[in-house]
């Protein structure tokens, strides 16, 4: 089952400085004198440093990482995990900024971290929900066509459903498509009359016809479809995904749109001259199944990821300081999403 699935890791392959924020260029820790001074060190996992450094006091490298600056996180960070019914469990030594950062981001809830962000010539903690983390969640559509006549009209109409109330992007308005389709000659697959074929079929083929149907405006309510599916009669191999089309259903009637909910990576102005982190919708898409053209695209985003960093969906964020009254407050819309739509993609690629 696992080798089916859409959803693939696009963690950042580049490294990722904990400081973010206007100026971070020039006190960036990875700066050539102050690699002259630390040690490298690498880690992996699904985390926002891909390497780090592990440096020597960094007041050293830069006046921004003063012992005012230190007092002010230290402060902020113990503040806010007393919030959280903890304590800070190191004293402060005016000048570790990596290992207090380090320490801060251990402490925090599952599947929350943080950053350092800059604000003038200060510095704050910036803790940011990652619940979905650094994936692509690409949900097939192609039981329409391995189904009954009117199971295949009750997905047409979830389908449509979904990519309308969450404002998902379509498949076939992604730049990467377009390029595939018109074989530019910037990639090499191996067998061409494959991939002429399929082209074809996404041009003017039965898969086409289907996302161009799906990408229509809905002809009908959310009750109205759920009224439909419970008066479906399911075979046994049926009830699971029938399930979770009412489950969804239940989401989409709340009136939010997970694409509304993302964190975009806070970058240097001069850094967005250059680059430009992958938008969020184009990782939560829905495809026709995992074929050459969804390998194809979810490589380039991937890579595109890798090179330039990615938007992602987030429960919340919260710049942190000493006088902070309460924890990140979390969107429950955006966990329920996640947690629903990850059950749905697995039992899609096993019906």
């Amino acid at each position: 089952m696992e080798s089916g699935r859409g959803t693939i890791s696009i963690t950042p392959g580049y490294w990722r400085n904990p400081f973010i924020g206007t100026g971070q260029n020039e006190n960036r820790q990875r700066s050539t004198e102050c690699q002259k001074d630390a040690k490298a060190c690498t880690k992996t996992g699904f985390d926002f440093l891909n390497t780090y450094f592990m440096p020597y006091p960094v007041v050293k490298f830069s006046d921004l990482y003063s012992q005012e600056n230190y007092d002010f996180l230290y402060r902020s960070a113990k503040n806010y995990l007393k919030l959280l019914g903890k304590d800070i469990g190191i004293k402060s030594d005016g000048y570790d900024f990596m290992k207090l950062y380090q320490h801060f981001n251990l402490a925090l809830p599952e599947h929350q971290e943080c950053e350092l962000y800059r604000h003038a010539d200060t510095i704050y903690l910036h803790v940011i929900e990652n619940n979905a983390g650094w994936e692509l969640y690409y949900i097939p559509c192609a039981v329409i066509h391995r189904v009954n006549p009117v199971l295949s009209d009750i997905f047409i109409d979830f389908f449509r459903l979904f990519q309308h109330t969450q404002k998902l992007a379509a498949l076939k308005e992604d730049p990467v498509y377009e390029i595939f389709i018109g074989d530019t000659g910037h990639y090499a697959l191996k067998d061409k009359e494959e991939r002429k074929k399929l082209t074809e079929n996404y041009k003017n083929g039965h898969v086409g016809e289907i996302l161009d149907k799906i990408a229509e405006e809905p002809v009908t309510s959310i009750t109205k479809l759920k009224n439909r599916i419970k008066k479906y009669d399911p075979r046994p191999e049926e009830a699971g995904i029938i399930a979770l089309m009412l489950e969804g259903l239940e989401l989409f009637r709340r009136k939010e749109a997970i694409t509304k909910h993302t964190f975009f990576p806070y970058e240097t102005e001069d850094y967005y001259n250059c680059y430009w982190p992958v938008e969020a919708d184009r990782t939560l898409m829905i495809i026709y199944d995992k074929d050459m053209l969804s390998e194809f695209i979810s490589e380039w985003i991937t890579e595109e990821a890798q090179e330039q960093s990615a938007e992602i969906y987030s429960a919340g964020s919260k710049i942190i300081t000493p006088w902070t009254r309460a924890p990140l407050k979390i969107n429950q819309y955006v966990i329920d999403f996640f947690n629903w739509i990850k059950r749905f993609e697995y039992e899609l690629y096993d019906l």
